[in-house]
């Protein structure tokens, strides 16, 4: 093997390793990027429900604490909402199902 072909072998293994290490550091800060997103979402939602709800709690009304859950959350990717009533000990649980299309399987876990 000459001297050119041994350069250009590993030129070529280094810039493959460094590609293949850049896309993995480039999917990990997107996915840290969308984690950070979610809950950020997800912290807004629940604190703008908090003061919605204040009115309700004092009252009891479980229907309308059950309405205002299903509206707050109803459009967001969230699979279970539920809250627990500390002074009569009922629990408003609300289940979606999660259908992302067009995005793998191994990506969303």
């Amino acid at each position: 093997m000459t001297l050119f072909r041994q350069i250009f072998t590993w030129l070529l293994v280094v810039f493959i390793v460094l590609l293949f290490a850049l896309t993995a550091v480039q999917l990990n800060t997107t996915r840290n990027f969308l984690i950070a997103q979610q809950t950020t979402g997800a912290d807004n939602a629940l604190n703008s429900m908090a003061l919605s709800l204040d009115t309700y709690l004092k009252d009891g009304d479980n229907v309308s604490i059950e309405t205002l859950l299903k509206a707050y959350f109803d459009g967001g990717f969230y699979k279970e909402v539920k809250i627990e009533l500390f002074n009569d000990s009922t629990v408003i649980k609300q289940t979606y199902p999660v259908n992302i299309e067009g995005v793998p399987d191994w990506f969303i876990s």
